[in-house]
């Protein structure tokens, strides 16, 4: 059989395509019909409808050929087979719900309950309906975009923002980088908003808690600190640093040299200046010794007392604090 030819941007089919109810999903980026190769160029989600009763997400665009050859299941570049490309709808489909469910509307949003409608066998009566459960906890907004770049891959970045019903929300923003052949080469998340810090908040608290449940008089837990017994942190002692001092004076004082000191240079009144004269031969004169009579020696004896007694007071002051 002989092999098709795949023409560039040929478009194989368009519309609204049900990728199903993980919203995280999406749809296939590339697929293979009629033996060439597809990629999906469009918006996702483009809307959401009820299917069966649970929530399916669509995706608006087309599905067009990139030059490529794929085998869709008769070999490759051979226009037999399935494939695996996805049904257009024209639009989004109305809301359906399962077995024994009807739909409705809860705060604005579309939901299946119990269907009411139907009566009982005739010997039983009906079972009361369960209320209509909803996903209004909490309420999330997607947004996907695609930007192509010059190698031919594709940036996808898709932002869900979830807000709760305490107020808070969280933005979750994923990049996705796609090979040209629609291979995932790389991804990244990240988290942020006012949940994430609440959340941390919340796990601050949990430890804050432990901590008090630990210790109530942690700082910051409110509880009374431990009683101590203030007798045990000080003991007055008897001695201080003047006792140490007049006890190191009178210790001194009584010592053989600090009685010399005390007494030295202490002249009673009524004395004289100590003279002495001799005749020495073999000078053939007679010489006066009055050394201790002049000033110099009064100056010099008075700094000599003074040294004495600084020296004495520091020997002192050191004997007490030793």
């Amino acid at each position: 059989m002989a092999q098709v030819t795949c023409n560039v941007g040929q478009v194989i089919s368009s519309g609204f395509f049900d990728t199903g109810s993980e919203i995280a999903k999406g749809p296939p980026y590339i697929v293979c019909s009629a033996g060439c190769a597809a990629a999906f160029d469009g918006e996702f989600p483009a809307g959401t409808a009820l299917v069966g009763g649970k929530r399916h997400y669509f995706a608006q665009g087309q599905y067009a050929n990139n030059g490529s050859k794929c085998d869709s299941g008769g070999g490759p570049g051979i226009p037999t087979g399935d494939g695996n490309a996805p049904d257009p709808n024209e639009a989004v489909p109305p809301d359906t719900c399962g077995p024994g469910e009807a739909a409705g509307v809860v705060n604005g949003k579309p939901v299946c309950a119990p269907d009411m409608t139907q009566p009982g066998d005739g010997t039983t009566p009906p079972k009361t309906p369960e209320p209509p459960k909803s996903d209004d906890s909490k309420s999330s907004q997607t947004d996907i975009e695609t930007q192509t770049n010059p190698d031919g891959s594709k940036t996808v970045t898709t932002t869900t923002t979830t807000r709760n019903v305490d107020g808070t929300s969280t933005t979750t923003k994923t990049v996705d980088t796609l090979n040209p052949d629609g291979s995932k080469r790389s991804s990244s998340s990240t988290t942020t908003g006012s949940g994430v810090t609440k959340e941390a908040e919340d796990k601050d608290k949990d430890k804050k808690a432990e901590k008090c449940e630990k210790n109530s008089s942690d700082t910051g837990c409110g509880g009374d600190p431990k009683a101590v017994d203030s007798n045990g942190l000080y003991t007055k002692k008897e001695a201080t640093v003047k006792g140490a001092l007049e006890s190191a004076a009178a210790t001194l004082r009584g010592s053989p040299i600090g009685a010399a000191v005390t007494g030295f240079f202490v002249v009673g009144s009524g004395g004289t200046c100590p003279t002495a004269t001799a005749m020495i031969p073999f000078l053939e004169r007679t010489i006066t010794l009055d050394f201790y009579c002049t000033s110099f020696a009064t100056n010099a004896l008075l700094l000599l007392r003074i040294v004495l007694l600084l020296i004495a007071s520091w020997m002192a002051f050191r004997i007490a604090i030793e």
